[in-house]
């Protein structure tokens, strides 16, 4: 019996340590600029919505939920980047799988401007969300450029999305 339950142990042990491996390689292809897979949702007033409608714009693709405490900590933050960069060609989108209805009355709550959208699960699955929130960047020619699962107050998370949007911007102003 003890040699059964050593056993298991390690197989779980195994299979964890080949889960970390396989996130962080996720995240390093995500960073590698594939492009990012479209795809069409509905806004919260039934308007249907493309990611290339988007495109000539820097995108922070956030995959969310109403239920999700991280996502709600992290909401602040995606609010002050888009405050401060929609005017110079960057939008925030907040991808839930929830009723539009669900999160129309979560949105009366928060202080949310940017665009919500009720996405299909399959467009969770086509990104490769396991864990919410996670946050694609997209650049303005459609490429991923970064990904970050989950929100923990303190590790700068919102530094870190201005770095890369600064680098974004910047590269595509000189570039033109």
């Amino acid at each position: 019996m003890k040699t059964a339950a050593k056993t298991l142990l390690c197989i779980l042990i195994g299979l964890m340590l080949a889960n970390c491996g396989e996130e962080e390689k996720e995240k390093q292809a995500a960073e590698t600029a594939k492009r990012a897979p479209d795809f069409s949702a509905t806004d919260l007033e039934g308007k249907k919505v493309s990611l290339s409608d988007f495109r000539g714009k820097v995108v922070l693709l956030d995959f969310w939920a109403t239920w999700c405490p991280p996502c709600r900590e992290e909401i602040p933050e995606l609010q002050k980047i888009f405050d401060e960069y929609r005017d110079k060609g960057v939008v925030v989108i907040g991808a839930s799988s929830e009723s539009s209805e669900k999160v129309r009355q979560f949105k009366g709550k928060m202080t949310i401007s940017y665009p919500l959208l009720k996405v299909a699960t399959k467009v969770f699955s086509t990104y490769q969300v396991r864990g919410i929130p996670t946050t694609y960047i997209v650049d303005k020619k459609g490429y991923i450029q970064h990904r970050e699962v989950g929100f923990t107050p303190g590790r700068k998370v919102e530094e870190r999305f201005r770095s890369i949007i600064k680098r974004l911007l910047g590269e595509t102003e000189q570039n033109q």
